[in-house]
């Protein structure tokens, strides 16, 4: 059985989190702005700037390490489970879900109906991913 990976994004950052936000935005800043070059030679100043940019694109293309993950806020859902591509929710713009036959089939009120296979997939993952569904979609 596989496993999903679930990423929170209601959840409050931690401290470390904001703190390495807020570095990574100085050294981007650093690049961008010529007059430090006098201060700190050109080569940390390009380097600080690349690493900058790095520390983002990593932090945001975590739902691309694992080969199922899940993220999700209070407005909508990221799904990816077994594709390379992940399927985007809108928890409004749900009219109805079920689980059956391992597919999860989200009825949209716009849109086509999305159907994602969950054949091999633990069943408590599935019922994890029902109850964050069923928890966001019902609050208006």
């Amino acid at each position: 059985m596989q496993k999903i990976h679930f990423i929170d994004l209601t959840k409050k950052k931690s401290f470390a989190s904001i703190l390495l936000f807020i570095l990574a935005l100085i050294l981007i800043l650093i690049g961008f702005i010529k007059p430090f070059e006098f201060y700190i030679s050109k080569t940390y100043s390009n380097y600080g700037w690349a690493i900058g940019f790095l520390y983002l694109a990593a932090y945001h293309s975590r739902i691309y390490w694992h080969k199922n993950c899940i993220q999700w806020n209070k407005k909508g859902i990221n799904i990816r489970v077994k594709s390379i591509f992940s399927k985007s929710v809108q928890f409004y713009n749900i009219k109805a879900y079920q689980v059956t036959n391992n597919n999860l089939t989200i009825s949209r009120i716009f849109g086509k109906d999305i159907i994602i296979d969950l054949n091999g997939i633990s069943t408590d993952d599935t019922r994890k991913l029902e109850s964050i569904i069923d928890q966001y979609h019902t609050k208006k």
